[in-house]
């Protein structure tokens, strides 16, 4: 009877062990999960915000490419109107030194009339 006391002892402390080792890895399981289950939503909120980030970064790309594509659109059109001005310029300044040419020559006849006039007084 001592015999089947012991092993009766044993046997139930052998159970106890493994409801407590059983117990114990419960709890570490349940641990990990709710350590799981944290950085699943640290991570998620994390996207989110980088998502959100993304989007707004796209946007102000998309701006920046279209107020590009506008200046680049304008400063065309100044160079051509530039380029035009020039032109027209260097036409006007052709103009006026063949006009100052043909003053210069009127005068210069218009002085030698009146020197010839007056020689022939």
């Amino acid at each position: 009877m001592g015999n089947d006391l012991n092993f009766e002892i044993n046997r139930t402390t052998i159970l106890i062990l493994i409801d407590y080792s059983r117990i114990r890895l419960q709890a570490s399981l349940n641990e990990a999960q709710g350590a799981s289950e944290r950085v699943e939503r640290s991570l998620s909120e994390r996207l989110q915000q980088a998502t959100i980030q993304l989007a707004a970064a796209q946007e102000r790309e998309r701006t920046a490419a279209e107020q590009y594509m506008q200046a680049s659109s304008k400063t065309a059109s100044l160079e051509s109107k530039l380029s035009s001005v020039t032109k027209e310029r260097a036409s006007l300044a052709s103009r006026l030194e063949a006009e100052e040419g043909r003053r210069a020559e009127a005068e210069a006849a218009r002085e030698a009339a009146a020197a010839s006039a007056e020689r022939a007084r």
